[in-house]
């Protein structure tokens, strides 16, 4: 499965001979990355999974607790000499979470020079809150992107639908209208399933049958749940982030993507939730809506798993009834995009319109209840650091004898995902 990450991990570890770790919440395929890297190292490695080898990790937590560093440890468990392993030897740690606090003893002595680490919980190194980073480069790993989903399920075909659309892209012209309704079907179904890898290969295999799918979402949902809820800090109340996620799932059931004032629960504000909703943003799986620098919302981070908090496997796109998604899952994917690359979404209510705008409050976009359209309202503003935000734009479907619909503009899209 093809992952746009990997050549910038590659660049790093391989290129720049830099550590590097691979963060993001779990089954979004950081130990499928991490093997692919030691398949590409070219010398003598060493992969330890430390959430099963626990043989390894009681001599490290040993070995750390006698003030050794991990090359030493390293050393002693496999029978390589000190020298080899800190300056020839490629080091991989997966599933570094387990270790907790130990992390941070362990980053603040001795390192080999090639080593690689994943985690699903970034809250937990400190060195990226006391500003040494240059210790490890951290990678974001998300979920797949639209066009790394393309490329995942018209696997083998003769057409590459991603090099379609960035060819049309480069001209600002739209899809042929055979490939744009495929396209716009396709996009549907990844709204849907959302981009975890499970997901989209059980998708892949099986376009039509959505019992399955229910099940990998269920296990993909309750791995997340456990992992947060299992190593949750002390000052983080575990029966608040179960109410967090039922709260998500009653906002997408009920309220069908209407803006809401952020109640949690009957009686309670989502300022009795900030530590909760901190830790849960801050490792991946949350996106943060903000309001006056107030959280105004959150949303779950991909739409698959949305999908299942809501219960929501009776809307399957079917262009026979006519039927069509609601209009989260949309603006769900919209914020995703834009909060994977680095805007934080805020909102700006004015009557019955509201308002994403950039950081500095400048309006992006209008997103007008009545119209259901996202126009971009500022052209003229300098993006030079950023991409420009017009390539995000919700529109009407073109009036083809169906329910009109809305959808991210296909020859613009693929600017939101390269």
């Amino acid at each position: 499965m093809v992952r746009y990450c990997y050549d910038n991990i590659r660049e790093h570890f391989l290129d720049r001979s830099e550590r590097v770790l691979l963060w993001g919440p779990p089954c979004v395929g950081k130990s499928y990355l991490l093997r692919n890297l030691q398949d590409s190292c070219g010398g003598s490695y060493v992969t330890v999974d430390l959430t099963i080898d626990r043989d390894f990790r009681s001599v490290l937590s040993k070995s750390l607790a006698e003030g050794k560093s991990l090359c030493d440890c390293v050393s002693e468990f496999f029978g390589i000499s000190a020298e080899t392993v800190k300056h020839v030897l490629y080091v991989f740690l997966d599933g570094t979470e387990i270790l907790k606090d130990s992390i941070n003893v362990l980053l603040a002595r001795d390192l080999p020079e090639h080593m690689a680490l994943t985690t699903s919980r970034i809250d937990y190194f400190d060195i990226f809150r006391i500003g040494k980073e240059n210790v490890l480069v951290p990678i974001n790993v998300s979920v797949l992107s639209f066009c790394e989903f393309l490329d995942a399920v018209t696997e083998g075909a003769e057409l590459s639908y991603t090099d379609l659309l960035r060819a049309h892209s480069q001209n600002h012209r739209p899809l042929p209208g055979l490939f744009d309704d495929e396209l716009r079907e396709l996009f549907h179904d990844y709204l849907l399933f959302g981009g975890y890898p499970e997901a989209v290969l059980q998708y892949k295999n099986s376009k039509t049958d959505l019992t399955d799918l229910r099940r990998v979402h269920g296990m993909i949902f309750s791995a997340t749940i456990m992992r947060y809820l299992n190593d949750a800090p002390a000052d983080v109340g575990t029966l608040k982030i179960r109410q967090l996620f039922s709260y998500l799932g009653e906002y997408a059931e009920d309220c069908r993507g209407r803006f809401h004032p952020g109640r949690i629960r009957r009686g309670a504000q989502a300022d009795e939730f900030q530590k909760e909703i901190k830790y849960l943003t801050d490792n991946g799986v949350l996106i943060p809506i903000c309001q006056d620098g107030e959280i105004h919302r959150f949303e779950i981070a991909d739409c698959g798993l949305l999908r299942f908090t809501a219960n929501d496997y009776d809307v399957f796109y079917n262009t026979e009834s006519n039927e069509t998604l609601p209009e989260y899952f949309y603006l769900n994917y919209l914020n995703g995009v834009l909060y994977r690359k680095g805007f934080p979404v805020s909102v700006r209510k004015c009557g019955r319109q509201f308002f994403l705008s950039d950081k500095d409050g400048t309006v992006i976009f209008r997103h007008s209840l009545r119209e259901k359209t996202l126009r971009n309202q500022n052209a003229e503003k300098d993006f030079s650091k950023k991409e420009p935000f017009s390539v995000y734009m919700l529109t009407d479907r073109k009036n083809s004898g169906q329910k009109s619909d809305h959808n991210i503009q296909y020859y613009f899209l693929e600017q939101t995902q390269f």
